[in-house]
């Protein structure tokens, strides 16, 4: 039995065994996604905290919000990352902050690293 591999094109989320997507880069130039942009993506579910104002945060995963933003039925509009991923980090316009749930490009939180 295959696993079933979900990926984000175009704002929909396709389905499709794991058997016929043999590499990322094979799974981006099929759907059309950037590779350097798929490469974001997963570089971005290995950063699972944020450190503000000296505490370590979880960060909150697309479908986690407290706002509906569609993530059962599409990918972020924003970043193409679909439910249960983490967005890219201060790139994604739908990214809550940990602390004050405003956007997280753009609140006034005090995060560490943040230029």
């Amino acid at each position: 039995m295959s696993t079933i591999h979900k990926i984000a094109y175009d704002n929909r989320i396709y389905q499709k065994p794991r058997r016929a997507l043999p590499s990322k880069v094979f799974e981006a130039y099929i759907f059309g996604m950037d590779v350097e942009w798929s490469t974001k993506i997963e570089e971005a579910q290995l950063k699972k905290n944020y450190t503000i104002d000296g505490t370590e945060r979880e960060r909150i995963r697309y479908g986690s919000e407290v706002d509906d933003w569609g993530a059962d039925k599409e990918a972020c509009h924003d970043c193409a990352v679909i439910k249960g991923q983490y967005h890219i980090p201060f790139l994604c316009d739908v990214e809550r902050c940990p602390v004050c749930d405003e956007q997280a490009i753009g609140c006034d939180c005090n995060y560490e690293g943040d230029e």
